[in-house]
C-alpha cells in the first residue's frame, strides 16, 4: 500500500489545527527562485525601487555573490543570494555598530587544535571538541564552529542549556541573507523575526502555477522586503517538498541549520506543546577573500551542492557556498532524498536510503556487528519488514545491491532487525495526556496499522522527557554492540520520517534502460552526527575517551535524547491515528 498523499494530509492538518486558510497560514502549497531564468529579479515589495530594465557588469557580479571593489572592501557582497539593490556599506556600518553595543557576546575559549591560531576562532562552552581546521585565519566570532545538536525551546519548560529558540538560531541582528525551506509555514510569524533589510529566499512546495501565485500573494502586503521564491520540481511521482534546510549568511560566516521543525509557532515551542531538534554549524568566510574550486569541495559541501542544484536554486546561490570554509564539516555527512526516479550509480549511492549507507561508509562508521536502532518519527508510513530491513542495513553501512542478490553482506537477518529496531511514535493515550491533547502534525493512518504486514512489535510509545510535550522529531540513534558501541555510534537528525516516501523504495529494474532504479516521492535532508569526532588531543592528554554503555547514554553531550528510553512496548495500546479525535 502506498503512503498517504502528504500534500493533502498537510491541508487536513492545517484545518485540524483550526487554521482558516491552510495555504496561506501553513504554506504547504507554497517552493523556484525563478529557476527557469536566473536573471529574473526577486519579488520585491518596495515601490520606490522598481526592477532595473538593464543590468550592469557590477550588478551581475553582485548577483553572483563575489563582487568586490578593491578600493572599498565594504562593497563586497556578503550574502549568499547575492541580490542587488541594498546599500551594503551602510548596512555593514549599522551592523558593526550593533555588535559594539552587544552586552552578551558568546563566551570565548580558544580551540586546542594545534594548527589553528588560538585567537582566530572562539566557541561557546557547550561546544563539541575541536576538529581538524585549516591554518588560514578566520577573524569571525563563531558560536558553533564545530557543529552541535540542540532541542528546540518549549514554553513552560525550564531551559537546561541544551535547547535553542528560533531567534537564537536566526541571529537576526546582523543577518544579511536567509534561505529558508519548510513543509509548513506561518510566513507573517517567520518574517516578523527578521529585519526588513535581510534578504530572504523561500524554498516551498507548489504543484502548479496557481499555488506559486498564492505563495507570492502571501507576502504582497509586506513592504520593504526582498524575497525570492524557489519551487523545486513536483513533476511525476514527486509528492512532497518536506526538507527543512536553512542557510543563514552573516558578514563573516555562514550558519547551516538542519532542523526537524517546520516554520510554524508550535514546532518552535511557542505554544508549549511540541518539541523538535536542530543541527547547527557556523562556517567562516575565507580570508583573504577566496573561492574554493568546485573539484576541491569537501564531501559535505558536494552533497549539499548536489541537493540545492536538484532543487533548481540559481547557480549564483550555490556557487556562493564556495566562499566559506567547510573544513569543520569533515566529521559529518549531509544526507538527502531528491524526489523522482534515479537510475544507475545515482540509485545505488547518492540519494535516499542508499546515500545513508554511502555516508556511513565514508565516515568509517560501517560495521558488521549487530546494531541497535532507535528511530523517532512524527509520521509513520505503510511499513513492512522489507523496508525496515533496508533501513537497518543502510545504518550498518551495507551498500545497496540488486534485488536478486542473496548475499549475506547485503541482506540482514530479519529476526535481528525485529529484535533491535525500535520505532518511537506516541500512543493515543500519550497524546491525550499531553498539554496539546491532540496532534494534527503527528500522522499515522489506521489502515496501515491494521494490515497483516505492519511490524507492530517494533513500535514503542514516544514519551518526552519534558512531561506533556509531544514530538515532531525525526532522529535515528544507532549504536553497534561490543567495543565499537561508543566509538561508532551516530545519529541522524533531519526531515525524513519512517516511510518509503521519505527514503525511497527498494531498487527495481527500469523497464526502458533495464538498469536499477530508485523511486522517491519526497524531498528530504538531514545530517549524520557521529558521537566521536575526528580530532587531535591536546599535548599531554591521554588516550581519547570513548563513552561506553548499553543504552543511549553514549549520546550524552552530542545529541540530546528527547524521549523516555527504553520506550514502553505498545502491548494492547493503539497508536495516535491521524484525524481521529476519539
Amino acid at each position: 500500500m502506498a503512503d498517504a498523499d502528504d500534500s493533502d494530509m498537510a491541508r487536513a492538518i492545517a484545518l485540524s489545527l483550526g487554521q482558516e486558510d491552510p495555504i496561506l497560514k501553513t504554506g504547504q502549497e507554497i517552493i523556484d527562485l525563478d529557476a527557469d531564468n536566473e536573471q529574473t529579479p526577486p519579488y520585491r515589495k518596495t515601490p520606490s525601487q522598481p526592477h532595473p530594465s538593464t543590468t550592469s557588469h557590477n550588478d551581475e557580479a553582485r548577483k553572483s555573490g563575489v563582487y568586490r571593489d578593491t578600493n572599498d572592501p565594504s562593497t563586497y557582497t556578503p550574502g549568499i543570494l547575492g541580490m542587488a539593490g541594498l546599500d551594503r556599506k551602510k548596512m555593514e556600518e549599522e551592523r558593526l555598530a550593533r555588535k559594539r553595543k552587544a552586552t552578551d557576546p558568546a563566551p570565548a575559549s580558544p580551540p586546542t587544535k594545534k594548527n589553528v591560531k588560538a585567537s582566530s576562532i572562539t566557541t561557546s562552552p557547550d561546544q563539541a571538541a575541536p576538529v581538524d581546521m585549516p591554518s588560514s585565519s578566520h577573524p569571525a566570532i563563531l558560536q558553533y564552529p564545530y557543529g552541535i545538536v540542540k532541542k528546540t525551546w518549549v514554553a513552560g519548560h525550564p531551559r537546561a542549556g541544551d535547547d535553542i529558540k528560533l531567534e537564537e538560531v536566526l541571529q537576526a541582528e546582523d543577518l544579511d541573507v536567509a534561505l529558508l525551506s519548510s513543509f509548513q509555514w506561518d510566513l507573517p510569524w517567520v518574517l516578523s523575526k527578521l529585519r526588513p533589510e535581510t534578504q530572504v529566499g523561500l524554498v516551498m512546495q507548489a504543484k502548479d502555477e496557481n499555488a506559486k501565485d498564492r505563495a507570492r500573494a502571501a507576502v504582497s502586503s509586506m513592504e520593504n522586503r526582498t524575497i525570492q521564491f524557489c519551487f523545486p520540481s513536483m513533476d511525476g511521482q514527486i509528492n512532497c517538498m518536506h526538507s527543512k534546510l536553512t542557510l543563514l549568511s552573516h558578514v563573516n560566516y555562514l550558519r547551516i541549520v538542519i532542523p526537524t521543525a517546520n516554520l510554524v509557532k508550535y514546532d518552535w515551542g511557542e505554544t508549549g506543546t511540541m518539541e523538535n531538534s536542530v543541527f547547527l554549524i557556523d562556517l567562516p568566510r575565507f580570508y583573504p577573500r577566496q573561492r574554493v574550486d568546485e573539484e576541491d569541495l569537501l564531501p559535505f559541501a558536494k552533497d549539499l551542492t548536489r541537493f540545492l542544484t536538484a532543487q533548481s536554486l540559481p547557480a549564483s546561490i550555490i556557487g556562493s557556498l564556495r566562499l566559506f570554509d567547510f573544513a569543520a564539516t569533515r566529521p559529518y555527512a549531509f544526507v538527502h532524498t531528491i524526489g523522482g526516479a534515479h537510475l544507475g550509480s545515482t540509485a545505488y549511492n547518492t540519494t535516499g536510503w542508499p546515500s545513508l549507507a554511502t555516508a556511513i561508509n565514508r565516515l568509517g562508521l560501517n560495521t558488521t556487528a549487530p546494531i541497535s536502532v532507535d528511530f523517532i518519527t512524527s509520521s509513520v508510513g505503510s511499513l513492512n519488514m522489507d523496508f525496515l530491513t533496508r533501513i537497518y542495513a543502510a545504518c550498518q553501512g551495507r551498500k545497496a545491491s540488486s534485488p536478486s542478490s542473496s548475499s549475506s553482506s547485503s541482506n540482514p537477518d530479519e529476526r535481528q532487525v525485529k529484535q533491535r529496531f525500535r520505532l518511537y511514535f506516541p500512543t493515543h493515550a500519550t497524546v491525550r495526556s499531553s498539554t496539546a491533547r491532540s496532534a494534527g502534525t503527528i500522522c499515522m493512518q489506521r489502515s496501515y496499522w491494521t494490515t497483516d504486514r505492519f511490524p507492530k512489535s517494533v513500535m514503542r510509545d514516544c514519551q518526552s522527557v519534558r512531561p506533556g510535550c509531544l514530538m515532531h522529531n525525526k532522529i535515528i540513534f544507532v549504536r553497534p554492540d561490543g567495543d565499537e558501541g561508543g566509538k561508532k555510534a551516530w545519529a541522524y537528525v533531519g526531515s525524513a520520517n519512517c516511510s518509503e516516501s521519505a527514503w525511497g523504495n527498494k531498487l527495481v529494474k527500469d523497464k526502458v534502460t533495464k538498469g536499477m532504479k530508485l523511486n522517491a516521492r519526497n524531498w528530504e535532508c538531514g545530517v549524520v552526527v557521529p558521537v566521536v569526532l575526528e580530532r587531535q588531543e591536546e599535548e599531554g592528554d591521554g588516550e581519547e575517551t570513548v563513552k561506553r554503555g548499553n543504552g543511549l547514554e553514549v549520546f550524552e553531550g552530542r545529541v540530546p535524547v528527547p524521549m523516555v528510553w527504553p520506550g514502553r512496548e505498545y502491548g494492547e495500546r493503539m497508536p495516535w491515528f491521524f484525524m481521529e479525535e476519539g
